[in-house]
């Protein structure tokens, strides 16, 4: 998918911002962690991709734990829940 960003005169909120820097640095290294790395497009595409599997099981508005040991990972799911239309809380290892 395309990272497309309409013109608008409203200020960006994170995700419209995410978005442009996606579309202006596609190729770029967006996050590193524990050795691997994942540009801003791949990191974009695996928010996509989590996003919609979130939309499938049908939540919206909703908050959805999660601890993951990835921190690519992490940032990911993250943007996904806010791309789905739901928010996050990311429960510390020392809960679970």
């Amino acid at each position: 998918m395309e990272c497309h960003l309409k013109q608008d005169t409203r200020p960006l909120n994170i995700l419209s911002k995410f978005q442009f820097i996606c579309q202006k640095q596609a190729d770029k290294k967006a996050i590193i962690g524990n050795g691997v790395s994942l540009s801003y497009e791949g990191l974009w595409q695996k928010s996509l991709s989590i996003a919609s599997t979130i939309n499938l099981e049908g939540k919206t508005n909703e908050c959805i734990a999660f601890h993951l040991d990835s921190k690519i990972d992490e940032v990911a799911t993250m943007l996904g829940i806010l791309l789905s239309g739901n928010y996050f809380l990311c429960v510390p290892k020392k809960l679970l």
